[in-house]
């Protein structure tokens, strides 16, 4: 064998070492993960525990329903022994498993205008009585037997698995828990079946509750009011004219855009009519001033709407004492309104957002105004289950019957010290010029 033969011998065998090598490390890398292996531990004097969070997603401004949410902790095997109901104290049977909700849950995790509220059970194996060390498994699923009107139930599915050991001496305890999905929905983003989760009760690792997680959705259910009714209306844009010679018969545009809350997925259309007030409740106004393409109503005995497809800008007239009025808008609906620039009036607009007042008001006349809030913070505003409503004020310039505008006056007057401060040079100089004749 000569020495480029040798060279090559030794430079396969190093490309072997090092392919062997890389093999090693990689195979532990690729190895699949036990979903059964447990992921959180107990001791003697202190049992592994579990939780089960309930997620309820709802849209921002929309208060949480009442409800008990259940939980069935099914029995599976023991020891790899299928659970026959008939084998008394097999496992210990769990039952279900309740996290109530009184309606005055909120949440400060917010993304893209819905709330995000996590709340834990108490440990669902608190109360089991092991009859022996063993390796019990159980599956959990969410009862949807309440159906909440609105509520979209998790079709999430776990598997738990048990270790409970004997302790030194006599009796057990809960060695490990082990949990994974078996059924995903919504609540472990990117996770597939199979994927372990933490049970361990409060989170860990940078999670602040269980993962053994079920998220439900919540869509508070439009009733459609009606429009005559002022305490059907679930957002309000009026109209009104001041000042002594303000045209209260003159049409003011508006640009107004909707939009659905985030957890409104389907496609749908908001009803809006413009009213006026009559001698005991509202009128609907269906005159093409306001509006030239309306819906006809589709319910017998209903009115000609406007309809708004969300996020749509659309452009509505409104006078005097006119209302833009809706009343099948969902909880955490948005909203934004913008007048457009009208000369010689001054735009002002009063906004009841919920609980929250605020105004702005322009220092010129001539300039358009939004809803949006003076920093900018707020752009869209959103519907949620108290009174929303944008009222804006045109105030028309202050004339004299003279004709002159108190707006002006500052400048009328500088001309006139003009005048009167030249009337009285000229005056000084004719004197003066008489008493240097004599």
């Amino acid at each position: 064998m000569n020495k480029t033969q040798i060279r090559f011998v030794k430079l396969m065998i190093s490309f072997m070492l090092a392919m062997v090598l890389c093999f090693s490390v990689a195979l532990p890398v690729f190895a699949a993960e036990d979903p059964k292996e447990p992921i959180s531990y107990g001791t003697p004097t202190e049992s592994a525990e579990a939780t089960i969070t309930k997620m309820l997603r709802i849209a921002d401004g929309t208060a949480a329903p009442k409800e008990t949410f259940k939980f069935t902790v099914t029995p599976v095997e023991v020891n790899g022994i299928t659970y026959d109901e008939n084998i008394e104290d097999m496992m210990p049977v769990i039952g279900n498993i309740e996290i109530p909700f009184d309606g005055s849950e909120t949440s400060d995790i917010v993304v893209e205008g819905v709330m995000y509220i996590p709340v834990e059970s108490d440990n669902i194996f608190a109360g089991a009585d092991w009859p022996h060390a063993g390796v019990y498994v159980y599956e959990i699923a969410e009862a949807d037997d309440d159906d909440t009107d609105g509520m979209d139930y998790s079709p999430a599915v776990y598997e738990v698995v048990v270790y409970v050991a004997n302790k030194e001496g006599s009796g057990v305890y809960v060695a490990g828990i082990a949990a994974h999905i078996k059924t995903n929905d919504d609540s472990n983003a990117g996770s597939t079946e199979g994927t372990k989760v933490d049970p361990t009760p409060g989170g860990s690792d940078g999670y602040d509750y269980s993962q053994l997680i079920f998220t439900n959705t919540y869509i508070k259910p439009v009733y459609e009011g009606d429009p005559t009714v002022k305490g059907d209306h679930r957002l309000n844009i009026n109209k009104t004219v001041t000042g002594e010679y303000g045209n209260r018969t003159k049409y003011f545009e508006f640009e107004v855009i909707v939009d659905k809350p985030a957890t409104v997925t389907s496609s749908m259309t908001y009803k809006a009519y413009v009213v006026e007030e009559g001698d005991s409740d509202f009128e609907v106004v269906t005159s093409t001033d306001n509006y030239d393409d309306l819906t006809e109503p589709d319910i017998p005995g209903g009115y000609e709407y406007i309809s708004f497809e969300p996020g749509t800008p659309m452009m509505i007239n409104l006078k005097h004492g006119q209302q833009l009025v809706f009343t099948n808008l969902h909880n955490g609906a948005s909203y934004m309104a913008t007048e457009s620039a009208v000369a010689d009036y001054i735009a002002k607009v009063d906004i009841i957002d919920g609980d929250i007042p605020s105004s702005k008001k322009n220092t010129n006349a001539n300039t358009e105004l939004s809803t949006a809030s003076a920093d900018g913070s707020i752009t869209e505003r959103v519907i949620g289950d108290k009174e929303d409503k944008a009222s804006f004020t045109n105030e028309y310039k202050t004339v004299t019957p003279m004709g002159v505008s108190v707006d002006d006056l500052p400048y009328i007057m500088l001309i006139v010290m003009v005048i009167v401060g030249f009337a009285a040079y000229i005056v000084f100089k004719i004197r003066r010029s008489a008493k240097d004749t004599e």
